[in-house]
């Protein structure tokens, strides 16, 4: 064998194993920052979702506390007018209205004895409610659920 023949072999497995090596160190790389940016739109995907649901709350309580008293001041007869008085109907309006521009956004005010059927919760929601119970001081909950099928990144408040 000649020495052009020894070197040009030596080369090869001198690129191949670079090649390797650098290889294993990108493919290293981007799973770290593919686990990163997951944590990273795992934690503004609830954070956003928290900020919405005591939006949507705070839209509930000025309903309840503010215009609802001024309502009954103003029509007569203590007639109840449902889209100016009803919290649940103002908040449901203003959702309604924000998940036609974020359709991947779903909100649902559930209950485990609710006065309409179609607001009880579902077996993926009844746990919530146990971890509330298990812990009264608890004011807040986020996590994933698995809902219809599909895991949803959910947040919740207690009733």
């Amino acid at each position: 064998m000649s020495a052009s023949s020894n070197k040009s072999t030596l080369n090869q497995r001198l690129f191949l194993g670079t090649l390797l090596v650098l290889t294993v160190f990108g493919m290293i790389a981007l799973f770290l920052q593919y686990q990163f940016l997951r944590r990273t739109m795992i934690a503004n995907t609830l954070e956003t979702a928290g900020a919405l649901l005591y939006e949507t709350e705070a839209v509930r309580e000025y309903v309840h506390r503010t215009l609802r008293p001024r309502m009954y001041a103003m029509v007569p007869d203590e007639t109840f007018v449902p889209d100016a008085m009803s919290s649940t109907v103002v908040s449901r309006a203003v959702t309604n209205r924000f998940r036609t521009r974020f359709s991947e956004f779903v909100f649902r005010r559930v209950s485990l004895n609710p006065r309409n059927p179609a607001n009880r919760a579902d077996p993926a929601e009844e746990p919530i409610f146990d971890r509330f119970a298990a812990d009264p001081d608890r004011d807040f909950w986020q996590g994933r659920i698995t809902w219809e099928g599909n895991v949803f990144l959910a947040a919740a408040l207690p009733n």
